[in-house]
């Protein structure tokens, strides 16, 4: 039987007799401080509280997914979120998919305009998580670039292309992408593009910001390369690239 808890930002919904119910006070804590740092960098308030479902496996997840969606398949996953106000997320020993991300979505979009592009938005909410499996976003880009795994700016400004990518290419250069935007060209303007994207991302970028999408990409992953990153640190990323079967095969150029 679900349990309800009301918080300042949210409404959690749990099972008792779970792990979410011996955590949940931790939880709590940690959702609304995500959200302050969200509203407070973004320089933007909800106006409406967020349901915060959370489930013990990522099949009861999976299985909730096309009944919210009102599509998609049954397939397990950790998380998701739904708009205007629904996260649905797997809370167990294993997985605490709990933070930043699904948050992050539903606070931009409602509140900046939300963009046609995977590559923008997925690129936000990993610009606040910084990370995939504790490596730096900026890591994961090098090591595909490095390694001719790098898709391509362009190919990901399509969002059938993006979806063709696994999420372990995909959303760390996205995120990447997001840092370096903002590192050049300021928050604000990077909200304006946001807001205002329109249906070709390369033209709205070149109107935005006087560069092309391909010309910002060549200096971007130039500065990443600069960077003097740990050996220990891109192994390691490497390793998980096999044991993920991440390789040329998969469709990268």
């Amino acid at each position: 039987m679900w349990q309800e808890l009301r918080s300042s930002h949210y409404l959690f919904h749990y099972h008792e007799g779970a792990l979410t119910g011996v955590d949940i006070n931790q939880i709590v804590t940690t959702q609304e401080s995500c959200h302050r740092h969200i509203c407070a960098v973004l320089q933007v308030e909800m106006d409406i509280p967020i349901q915060y479902f959370l489930y013990d496996n990522p099949e009861e997840v999976g299985r909730r997914y096309p009944a919210i969606k009102g599509y998609g398949d049954t397939e397990p996953t950790n998380g998701f979120a739904h708009e205007p106000d629904q996260i649905h997320a797997v809370y167990n020993r294993e997985v605490k998919c709990i933070g930043f991300h699904e948050d992050a979505h539903l606070i931009s979009n409602r509140t900046m305009g939300k963009p046609e592009q995977s590559l923008l938005r997925e690129g936000l909410a990993m610009w606040f998580d910084k990370t995939w499996w504790g490596f730096p976003n900026e890591a994961w880009a090098l090591v595909y670039a490095q390694d001719s795994l790098w898709p391509g700016l362009g190919n990901l400004a399509s969002n059938e292309r993006f979806s063709e990518y696994s999420d372990i290419v995909t959303y760390p250069i996205a995120g990447a992408f997001v840092e370096f935007i903002i590192m050049r060209f300021g928050l604000g303007r990077f909200k304006e593009l946001y807001g205002n994207a329109g249906d070709c991302l390369e033209s709205s970028f070149r109107d935005q910001f006087g560069v092309s999408l391909h010309e910002f990409e060549e200096q971007m992953l130039q500065t990443i390369a600069e960077i003097g990153w740990d050996e220990e640190l891109l192994r390691r990323i490497r390793s998980h690239l096999k044991q993920h079967h991440i390789l040329k095969t998969d469709g990268c150029a």
